[in-house]
């Protein structure tokens, strides 16, 4: 599985605290680990063998935003929800949190009539 670098990157991880420098490392599609600098982690991933290194001086990266209320839990059943949902990778959102209004789509066979619609594109 391919693995992925971004070093020397001023991150800011959405927990509220500043930003630091460091790297992230992405193997596959996954972000498996964000990696402060001046730390032992960040002394072995230097020493690793990684497939791709970026460069990410003066850059800031945001390692996956969380979309804390979403009614994506609609969207979900539909066949074709990858196509809705895309945009939200493309905006840096890698997790949505869903119910948390307290209504739900179930019983999911509510979206039957839409199960075969095909989305242009």
């Amino acid at each position: 599985m391919p693995d992925m670098l971004i070093r020397n990157a001023m991150i800011v991880d959405g927990t509220g605290r500043e930003g630091f420098r460091g790297s992230v490392h992405v193997v596959g599609d996954r972000i498996k680990a964000v990696i402060p600098f001046n730390t032992a982690e960040a002394d072995d991933i230097e020493n690793a063998e990684i497939g791709e290194i970026i460069d990410a001086e003066g850059l800031v990266v945001a390692p996956g935003f969380i979309d804390c209320h979403s009614h994506f839990d609609w969207v979900l059943p539909l066949r074709h929800h990858q196509q809705i949902l895309f945009p939200l990778i493309e905006q840096g959102i890698t997790t949505v949190v869903t119910g948390n209004c307290g209504f739900s789509p179930a019983p999911v066979n509510v979206f039957g009539f839409l199960s075969d619609y095909t989305f242009p594109g």
